[in-house]
């Protein structure tokens, strides 16, 4: 997976075209930016034998009207937890991601949903985690875990706005993150950022 930079407090991110989350494997092409605007400037999506299939030029800008479509009030409940409840296609593709995620990394990574992070003295919940590869005890649970994952996975909901999930993932990178990635079902599209 190709990944961006962060560089001088803005976040540069390579986009991944997600044709099927069980299907083929996709890669980035060349970096693009996050800011007042979404770019990326080219993609290719690898097909299962890993050659190249297809090239074109993606961009994607934060529109007025692209904004408005997203924002909605949120309910008591959603609230408290810090994100909306999801609907059907934001679980369709988290359980999908962590179906591919675990074929290819059950060996070295331990990944996991919907876990409360402790991160300095913020708390957050991630769509998803992978951390670095550990047992669970099942005869003590962590209710709020504050070890730093490897990576955070965060998937739009319709009733997410695509800035407060930058801002989620400019969090984690400042809290020691490696890599956050932010899928955009509606678009086919991830945003992987490092720092």
């Amino acid at each position: 997976v190709g990944v961006g930079q962060q560089r001088r407090g803005e976040y540069e991110a390579d986009f991944i075209l997600l044709e099927h989350v069980a299907g083929a494997v996709a890669h980035a092409g060349s970096p693009g930016r996050a800011g007042p605007a979404l770019r990326a400037r080219s993609w290719f999506a690898l097909g299962r034998r890993g050659r190249e299939e297809n090239r074109a030029t993606v961009i994607f800008e934060k529109t007025p009207s692209l904004m408005e479509a997203l924002e909605t009030t949120l309910s008591s409940y959603e609230l408290e937890r810090g994100k909306p409840m999801p609907s059907f296609n934001h679980g369709f593709v988290q359980a999908n991601l962590i179906t591919e995620l675990n074929i290819r990394l059950r060996k070295t990574h331990t990944i996991t949903s919907e876990t409360n992070l402790k991160l300095t003295d913020q708390k957050t919940v991630p769509d998803l985690t992978v951390f670095e590869k550990r047992q669970p005890n099942m005869q003590r649970d962590i209710l709020w875990t504050q070890e730093i994952p490897l990576t955070t996975i965060e998937i739009l909901s319709p009733k997410q706005d695509l800035d407060s999930l930058l801002d989620k993932a400019e969090l984690f990178l400042a809290a020691g993150v490696k890599s956050c990635w932010v899928v955009i079902p509606a678009v086919g599209t991830i945003a992987v950022f490092t720092g």
